[in-house]
């Protein structure tokens, strides 16, 4: 069919006449037939083994089209064939494999090339770069072989048999180049071996996982650890996974797999290593910040690197900042760069330790920020209630509040210049079951100055889903919001407003939950309320007593 086609294209790119030879031995090319003169055409007269000449016009002739017509040919006759798209991907034999054999991934394969003259490799790169042949260590522009006439003028530039499935792709790209002409000859297909060097980490476990199981392309990486959490399905093939991290990321030094077993203490994962060196102690990068950690000892999520930029970049020295779970710092110390105030707490020791290092390898003002080694609610309610009171209370000088000044205040600048006060709590299992800390912290002052701006509280949770359809009708956000309420009280759904952060797995999200304190919550007086409650049982008609401290308004 190929070559009908073929026939039938040449005979619309030639005009082909009949002439009946003439009777004289000198042939003139006046003899032409007055019709085919009319065609105002120059002809070509060459003798036929026939009694017949022909006269061939060659004003339609399309040398790219012939040339076309041949390669059409070749494929028909299956010396070459782009018509189905190559798919390179590691030998079949590999599936299944839990120990490493390099030599199986071994391919020989065609791919369309294309010969390019040195000159003009550079601007044909730049035209062709998204349909180039890219692997692993596999340059897309390689040498002639030495008996080509072209081998010092020219080089093979391989292109993607996936992307590349017909000559047209490659004309369509270089029909806006200047000087240079396409030629189909140019155009070949030609055998590239790859080995296990040349394909990447994804491709790899691709080929050697099951067809049903979920890839283990995904990992983090902190520092020189690379981090898995391996699902049972791919478990068999967990020191493979990690020998081949350790070939493909030369920065990776250490490969390790998280285990289900959380530590409820510090809420860290107990971890196996799966390839590499036993070293945890590494140093990682976010920001523009360095922090310095023990990942078998503390908690760290590479995810959570633009929420914490988010929290505090538009921090200046007018504010305040009380870190109720501070971790390493990755709130902390670029909130204390920031010239914040910062009262920073965790009740992991190694997170503590941890984060002393990183103010000073941060070169943190360490007047700006305070560290302590804390639980969360004693925090709360022992250095929070503290500070908030010398703020709240005047709007002095904490040296000029009738006590001295020792190393453990923080002086802020100007009490009746401070912009906000924001308590931050990432510890997303747990953190609402906190938050009934703040009640009454102002309880036992006689005035509060109200000028001053509440503190705002952002307290990061995950989703439950399943209590949000029971309840809820599915709305995760309202049922967030009750969280709050029901653990502080005095508060309402439109005083709560609720952000996605991220995916943490199916149907289950990590929200920030964020809240005023508002002056009930603050002045309200715990004793006063057990009072009124013992009074009211004891007599329901006697009238109960104030139950928290009047504001002063005119402060």
């Amino acid at each position: 069919m190929l070559k009908g086609i073929r026939f039938a294209l040449k005979r619309r790119i030639f005009h082909y006449r009949v002439i009946p030879k003439p009777s004289s031995k000198s042939r003139r090319v006046d003899t032409v037939p007055e019709s085919s003169k009319d065609l105002k055409k120059e002809y070509k007269i060459r003798p036929s083994f026939s009694h017949f000449t022909h006269c061939c016009s060659f004003q339609h002739f399309n040398f790219k089209q012939f040339d076309f017509l041949e390669l059409i040919l070749k494929m028909d006759d299956g010396k070459q064939s782009i018509d189905s798209p190559t798919v390179l991907k590691p030998p079949s034999c590999v599936k299944g494999m839990t120990s490493l054999e390099k030599s199986k991934f071994d391919l020989v394969s065609k791919v369309p090339s294309l010969i390019v003259p040195v000159t003009k490799l550079k601007v044909v790169t730049k035209l062709l770069k998204n349909v180039q042949l890219k692997k692993h260590r596999y340059s897309a522009v390689v040498e002639l072989t030495e008996c080509d006439p072209k081998f010092s003028s020219h080089r093979r530039y391989l292109l993607d048999p996936e992307k590349v499935q017909s000559v047209d792709t490659v004309s369509e790209k270089l029909q806006s180049l200047d000087n240079y002409t396409f030629s189909i000859s140019d155009f070949e297909m030609v055998e590239v071996k790859l080995t296990y060097e040349n394909w990447s980490f994804s491709e790899i476990m691709q080929a050697v996982m099951p067809d049903d199981s979920e890839s283990v392309a995904g990992f983090s990486q902190v520092g020189h650890i690379a981090h898995f959490n391996l699902r049972s399905q791919a478990l068999p093939y967990k020191h493979l996974i990690g020998e081949v991290l350790l070939d493909k990321l030369a920065a990776v030094r250490t490969v390790v797999n998280k285990l289900d077993t959380i530590d409820n203490t510090y809420r860290t994962f107990q971890m196996e290593l799966l390839a590499g060196e036993n070293n945890f102690i590494t140093r990682t990068k976010e920001n523009g910040f360095t922090f310095e950690l023990d990942f078998s000892k503390v908690y760290w999520n590479s995810r959570l690197g633009t929420e914490h930029l988010r929290r505090v970049d538009h921090l200046t020295c007018k504010d305040i900042v009380f870190d109720v779970f501070a971790g390493i710092g990755p709130f902390a110390v670029p909130a204390a760069k920031y010239k914040a105030q910062v009262f920073a707490n965790d009740l992991n020791p190694s997170s503590y330790e941890s984060l002393t290092k990183n103010i000073t390898l941060n070169k943190c003002d360490p007047s700006r920020i305070r560290c302590y080694n804390l639980d969360g609610r004693e925090f709360i309610t022992t250095i929070m209630k503290q500070e908030i009171m010398k703020i709240y209370s005047s709007t002095k000088l904490p040296g000029d509040l009738g006590h001295e000044v020792n190393e453990s205040d923080v002086v802020i600048d100007s009490m009746q210049d401070i912009n906000s006060i924001s308590v931050l709590m990432n510890l997303p299992a747990l953190a609402y079951t906190f938050v009934d800390a703040f009640r009454g912290l102002l309880c036992e002052l006689e005035y509060v100055n109200t000028s001053i701006p509440l503190p705002v509280v952002h307290c990061y949770c995950f989703t439950n889903s399943t209590e949000a359809d029971v309840n809820f009708n599915g709305d995760v956000d309202k049922e967030l919001k009750h969280r709050i309420i029901d653990r502080i009280g005095y508060l309402k759904e439109e005083d709560i407003s609720v952000r996605f952060v991220r995916d943490v797995a199916p149907k289950k999200l990590m929200k920030c939950v964020s809240f005023s304190l508002t002056e009930e919550i603050l002045c309200h007086n715990l004793n006063d309320l057990m009072k009124t409650k013992d009074e009211n049982d004891c007599d329901e008609n006697e009238e109960p007593p104030t139950k928290s401290r009047r504001l002063n308004e005119n402060l």
